[in-house]
């Protein structure tokens, strides 16, 4: 078990303050709410995502995703590459002109493996973390509103945004999360000019509870 990944809960009516043994009790019974809570450190930094994006992996076809209509013609394979990948030059432009988002990045970093980890024990499911950002707030386009098929936690590490969610707009600042539930409409409005955000789908509907062991390698 994580220690602490949070420091406290708001759901939408009213406050709630939890000691951390009653937060998995309160996730497991507000599973279908919406509420919001607050992450104790910052799990992410601009400095990680650029070494994230710098790493040619990252930029395969099926782990990096812009939110605009891309070309698949400027997908690149060379002779030492598994998988076709987006180039530096495309990945530059899809920065400037969209939210993107890197999955499977659950292990990006211990902190965000820890809070996958906490989520895994809880549900006793599997957990991802996929990275949401925007370096141009003008330019960038982002999600339309929209449902998702698994549960959500999605927290904001770098910047500020609002979520659009069971009508009510909520500002989210570095270190705050929203639950979102399955099937819940949602949008994200960036506020700052750059931010990042990690959401972590659990799949809560998945019938198999296999999955990956959370230990981290230390060397």
């Amino acid at each position: 078990m994580v220690n602490k990944p949070f420091d406290w809960m708001v759901n939408l009516e009213s406050e709630v303050e939890m000691g951390p043994g009653d937060w998995p009790h309160f996730f497991k019974t507000n599973v279908e709410k919406v509420f919001f809570g607050k992450i104790s450190e910052k799990i992410f930094t601009y400095k990680e995502l650029e070494n994230l994006i710098n790493l040619k992996p990252i930029c395969y076809i099926n782990r990096f995703y812009p939110t605009i209509k891309t070309d698949p013609t400027l997908l690149l394979k060379y002779f030492w590459d598994k998988e076709s990948f987006w180039g530096m030059s495309n990945i530059q432009k899809m920065i400037k002109e969209s939210t993107c988002y890197i999955t499977e990045s659950s292990r990006a970093n211990k902190k965000l493996n820890n809070i996958a980890k906490w989520l895994e024990d809880t549900f006793d499911k599997p957990t991802d973390c996929h990275i949401y950002f925007s370096l141009h707030k003008t330019k960038n386009k982002s999600h339309d509103k929209h449902k998702d098929k698994h549960h959500n936690l999605i927290a904001v590490s770098e910047g500020t945004m609002a979520i659009e969610v069971e009508n009510r707009n909520q500002t989210l600042k570095p270190g705050d999360f929203a639950w979102v539930p399955a099937g819940i409409y949602h949008r994200i409005i960036p506020i700052s000019e750059k931010r990042i955000s990690c959401s972590f789908p659990v799949a809560i509907n998945f019938r198999s509870n296999e999955y990956d062991t959370r230990e981290w390698i230390e060397i």
